[in-house]
Parts: C-alpha cells; structure tokens; sequence
C-alpha cells in the first residue's frame, strides 16, 4: 500500500498535467491569490500540491513551507524533510538531531520522487520514456 501523500503528490501532477523538477519548488503566488505553477509545467512534489491552493493567510502571503505545512496538515518540519528527500539530498536521522517529522518527510519525498520516475512523470525523462 502506497502511502496517502505519495499518492496524493502523484494525483497532483496527474491532474495538473505537470512534470517533476529537483531543486525548485516551481510555483509563485498569482494575483488572484492562489498558487501557479512559474515554470511551465514543472514543479516539485510540494509545488504540485500547492498548485490552485491559496497563497494567502489571516494576515497576507504564507510563505510555501507554512502553506504546505496546512495543506497537507503536516509540520514545517516534514515538509523541509520532504523537500529533502524529492531532491535526493542525503538522508539525516533522528540520530543526526532532525525530527521524526522530518525524517518521516524525507521518506515520503523520496518515496513521491521514485514513483514520478517509475510513471515518466519527471522533466527530461518523458522523452527517454517515448523513445523506448
């Protein structure tokens, strides 16, 4: 069984017929207060999710992670651990002072990356998957 962030990242991208980057959240705050994906159709796993959701918050602009953080009624902290993960950085343990959140963020990231590379889902990759 899949887990239900990983699926939901995938549903993202599905539905906003988006391609996975690393290294950029490729999403900006439209005018009309919600997110849109800057890059053409690229973005990370967080960016997908945030992709139509609003950027605005009691008091003006929240900034990305605290958006995704209340999307996905998860901590700060998970999301800087997804982020992590998506981008294929190294991975830090409980045992090197990050949080379980984090930790558990970092698998999920990670998790979410494999799966977009597995269905072609990933910038640059589409066109080796169509040339096979």
């Amino acid at each position: 069984m899949k887990n239900l962030i990983v699926e939901r990242v995938v549903a993202a991208f599905r539905k906003n017929s988006l391609l996975a980057i690393q290294e950029d959240w490729g999403v900006d705050a439209s005018g009309n207060g919600e997110w849109v994906a800057d890059k053409g159709k690229c973005c990370c796993g967080i960016g997908a999710i945030l992709v139509g959701e609003s950027c605005l918050g009691p008091n003006g602009f929240i900034e990305p992670t605290e958006a995704a953080a209340n999307v996905l009624g998860v901590s700060p902290s998970y999301v800087d651990g997804f982020l992590s993960g998506f981008d294929g950085h190294g991975r830090l343990t409980t045992d090197a002072g990050v949080s379980f959140e984090y930790e558990v963020g970092y698998l999920h990231g990670h998790q979410s990356w494999e799966e977009l590379v597995s269905l072609g889902l990933v910038f640059g990759l589409e066109e080796e998957i169509e040339e096979d």
